[in-house]
């Protein structure tokens, strides 16, 4: 079929999985439709037919979408830009391993655990991961903190695939994607409430009770002072 803004706006939702639309016109574009309804552009290279995700419909428009279309084939005939084909496993590896020479071991931690509990694509081609891929796995985790770090992590690790000399992908899936608004919290804890959670906490013999006296006392994270060695808690006078 040949795409307009009207044929693209109608495009029929398929029953399960997706379905792409390709244009008459300029052949290796189309449209790809998921079951959820989202509509994404995208150009179709090679000899095994991997797919480049150029943008999300209505945030690209198609007049766009087509002209990147072209662009992007004629780097493709050109040979000047073509995407090396890897694995998401092996790109993930080859991240870390980036990561650990240039930022704390904690911060390396935290990206293999975001990405590698939250978007288990493993041998999946990079190429072949979509926008409504990282949707859905997004979706499917319930807590709105815990989805906006995923994000973020699964943000720069695609951006760090993107760059050259990599240029594993020609594109990032995750572009045009923003953290979810966390609701804010309807009331606090009176300095009244305060004192009495802290009396109460300074009475207790048990961990938690310990745990609770230091947040009040330094304001710190709750993972923070659940890692405090027992060293740093006898000097204020706490068996933790």
């Amino acid at each position: 079929m040949r795409l307009t803004d009207i044929t693209v706006r109608t495009l029929c939702v398929p029953p399960k999985g997706q379905r792409t639309h390709w244009d008459d016109t300029l052949p290796k574009f189309g449209c790809r439709v998921s079951q959820g309804g989202t509509k994404s552009f995208v150009v179709q290279h090679g000899a095994d037919r991997q797919l480049i995700t150029i943008g999300r419909y209505p945030i690209v428009s198609l007049a766009d979408a087509r002209e990147e279309a072209k662009r992007i084939l004629a780097e493709l005939v050109l040979d000047r830009h073509r995407p090396r084909s890897i694995r998401w496993d092996e790109a993930l590896e080859l991240y870390l391993a980036a990561c650990k020479e240039k930022n704390r071991q904690r911060t390396v931690q935290g990206y293999s655990r975001l990405i590698s509990r939250h978007f288990a694509f493993k041998r999946l081609q990079l190429s072949e991961i979509t926008y409504e891929d990282i949707e859905r796995k997004l979706g499917m985790i319930k807590a709105p903190a815990e989805r906006n770090h995923a994000l973020v992590a699964v943000k720069v690790f695609l951006g760090w695939c993107q760059k050259p000399p990599r240029r594993y992908i020609a594109h990032n899936p995750c572009e045009g994607m923003t953290p979810t608004k966390r609701k804010k919290r309807k009331r606090i804890l009176t300095d009244v409430e305060l004192a009495a959670v802290f009396k109460a906490a300074l009475e207790g013999i048990d961990t938690f009770s310990h745990v609770v006296s230091l947040l009040i006392l330094t304001g710190q994270r709750r993972t923070e002072i659940a890692s405090l060695r027992k060293s740093w808690c006898m000097s204020f006078g706490l068996q933790y």
